[in-house]
């Protein structure tokens, strides 16, 4: 039983890093993220005129258009790309946090393990207590 206790506390010292570093579909899935208005819903493209059979007001009214819808289209991607960066802020900030606690654990369970160790070789008659 005892080294099925112990077999089962190193899988888990072994597997932690990993399972720190590899990506895996949790347990509950997670609904996909909501882009947000900021990158979602951009305007669709103007129909703008064929050069070789327009006229010059229609490229004109054309030119017109593209500009207008550029410009809008540049300062929503700028602004998506913002929050982008933000949210990828908050993941490593998160991740930071999980590595941090998954690295503290493994040091309380390598600690806690060898003062077993230390207690049952300490006192062999008391083994089947502290494992």
């Amino acid at each position: 039983m005892r080294r099925a206790i112990v077999a089962a506390a190193a899988a888990l010292l072994m597997g932690a890093p990993a399972f720190a570093q590899t990506p895996e579909a949790p347990a509950t899935p997670i609904a996909p993220a909501d882009p947000g208005p900021t990158c979602s819903g951009f305007a669709a493209a103007p129909a703008l005129p064929d050069g070789a059979s327009a006229t010059q007001p229609q490229m004109t009214e054309g030119e017109t258009q593209y500009q207008a819808w550029g410009q809008a289209t540049l300062a929503k991607l700028q602004s998506c790309r913002d929050e982008i960066y933000a949210l990828r802020a908050q993941v490593q900030a998160r991740e930071q946090a999980f590595n941090a606690t998954n690295a503290s654990l493994r040091a309380v369970t390598e600690t806690w393990q060898a003062d077993v160790a230390e207690f049952n070789e300490r006192n062999p008659q008391q083994r089947r207590r502290v494992r």
